[in-house]
């Protein structure tokens, strides 16, 4: 059975008595000295009922004096000097004097174990102290070193997603790993036609930087990779390989630590990202210039192809007519051919216009009311305008057809009908279709589109014309017109919903 704490004897020490021991023996001979003075002076004041009373008092001084001699002797040799001087070591140990020895004569009976203990606690706490230091030096620099990780993370991050040029991004994430890393020579590079071509430099010798430009980009990097004394960090966009971060002269057992490859591994990480970021921007944008492309091209063909079409067309009647009768009446044909070059004009100039101002940043709402300003203040006949709903939503394909059928339709007006009014009124109706109305009060006219004569209303080239733009974005063109009762033209498209559907269907 093991023994307690409480009933371990400490008053003896490898077979002879401790300090403990001496203390304690000390203690028990004070108390049996203070017994026997006790005891003593009891004696002679009973001896003094026999003595002379000075004989009995002289006896007492004597025998406690002689005691108390003897008792405070021995209480300051086993008890006061010992204390005293375990007192003062205990307080050079608390601060900090590791150092220091039990202030004890050699000769004195508590002198050799107080030393032995005394120095060694003091060596163990001297030895302790300096662990503590030594591991409070290493901590803080561990956290030094990981607060400079993530400082550096945070500003390659923040580098990456704040910068748009792909130049500007390499040179400052090889800036911040050279800095990092105690201006060792950093290099980045980007991959093409399979093989690397440096981009950008960082360090007190960054010219050091020399690559096989003949080996395949694809078999060089495809981890965080780092031999003898240079690491190569991939720049990835998916599986496809783009690019690398070379460091060199690099400590390679530094480089392998949690901390650097945490860096390594977030440089990798967020320039695959910036790459894969760009690379989708410029997707979007030749996405872009390429929808851009065949949007013009949609237009050239439904306005300016059409128009140039219609004078090819005049200009065979016009040659048709002279060889059958030389003498008929050719300038009316000559002054319309005119005419339709002159739109011709107007709508390359139109088309310019719209190469140059975005079609997203266009209102063509706004555009109709000043079409219709401009009609009227060049002194022609009159056009009332309504809208009974100022945010009509278009698409820029359909704002291009309803401006240039708009246009041509009050062109035409002003030249044949010899109305007095004009009326152009734009709406959406309960069923969600837009419409546009344009009437007149003139002449009207009989449309004979179909027997290819003169209609009147320009000819019928110009209808047609006007009917096929209307298809073109899904909407539905008709003319109504009698002789004196004045034209109306009426151009409906679907409902808005339906056209946004289709379009993200």
């Amino acid at each position: 059975m093991e023994t307690s704490l409480l009933d371990k004897d400490y008053t003896r020490r490898r077979g002879e008595l401790s300090t403990f021991g001496r203390a304690l023996n000390a203690a028990n001979k004070v108390k049996l000295t203070l017994a026997a003075m006790a005891a003593a002076t009891l004696v002679v004041l009973i001896a003094g009922l026999y003595l002379p009373p000075l004989l009995a008092v002289f006896s007492g001084v004597i025998v406690v004096s002689v005691g108390a001699v003897f008792l405070w002797h021995y209480i300051s040799v086993h008890l006061v000097q010992p204390d005293l001087a375990t007192r003062k070591w205990l307080q050079q140990i608390c601060d900090g004097e590791f150092e220091s020895t039990i202030e004890l004569s050699e000769n004195h009976p508590h002198f050799t174990e107080l030393n032995f203990h005394t120095r060694n606690v003091g060596s163990s706490l001297k030895q302790l102290s300096d662990e503590m230091e030594t591991l409070v030096t290493s901590q803080t620099q561990r956290l030094e070193s990981r607060n400079q990780v993530l400082s550096l993370l945070f500003q390659l991050t923040s580098d990456v997603a704040h910068e748009i040029d792909q130049q500007s991004v390499l040179e400052k994430v090889c800036l911040s790993l050279s800095g990092w890393l105690g201006d060792v020579p950093v290099g980045a590079y980007l991959v093409a036609n399979e093989q690397f071509k440096l981009q950008a430099t960082a360090g007190s010798a960054a010219g050091v930087f020399t690559f096989p430009e003949q080996c395949p980009a694809s078999e060089l990097v495809t981890a965080v990779t780092a031999k003898a004394d240079v690491v190569r960090i991939p720049i990835s966009r998916g599986s496809e390989l783009t690019g690398m971060v070379q460091i060199v002269g690099i400590d390679n057992d530094s480089v392998k630590s949690v901390e650097s490859m945490r860096v390594f591994n977030t440089v990798s990480e967020q320039l695959g990202m910036f790459v894969a970021k760009n690379y989708a921007v410029e997707s979007v944008q030749q996405a872009r210039v390429v929808a851009e492309r065949v949007r013009l091209g949609a237009e050239i063909h439904d306005s300016l192809a059409q128009t140039l079409l219609a004078s090819k067309y005049q200009l065979r009647m016009l040659r048709e007519t002279l060889e059958n009768d030389p003498a008929s009446v050719v300038l009316k044909d000559i002054r319309r051919l005119e005419s339709t070059i002159d739109e011709a004009n107007v709508e390359v100039r139109d088309l310019i216009g719209q190469t140059r101002q975005p079609t997203y940043d266009q209102d063509y709402v706004d555009s109709i009311s000043s079409m219709i300003d401009e009609f009227n203040g060049s002194g022609s006949i009159p056009v009332f305008y309504q809208n009974d709903n100022p945010q009509l939503q278009v698409t820029a394909r359909e704002g291009s057809v309803i401006l240039r059928i708009l246009r041509e339709s009050l062109v035409n007006a002003n030249k044949y009908s010899q109305a007095n009014n004009i009326r152009v009124y734009l709406r959406v109706e309960h069923s969600g279709v837009r419409s546009l109305l344009i009437e007149d009060d003139g002449i009207g006219f009989q449309d004979k589109s179909n027997n290819q004569t003169d209609t009147g209303f320009g000819d019928h080239i110009g209808l047609a014309i006007m009917r096929d733009r209307a298809q073109s974005i899904g909407a539905i063109l008709t003319v109504d017109s009698e002789p004196d009762e004045g034209t109306r033209i009426t151009l409906k498209l679907p409902p808005h919903t339906l056209i946004s559907e289709n379009s993200h269907g």
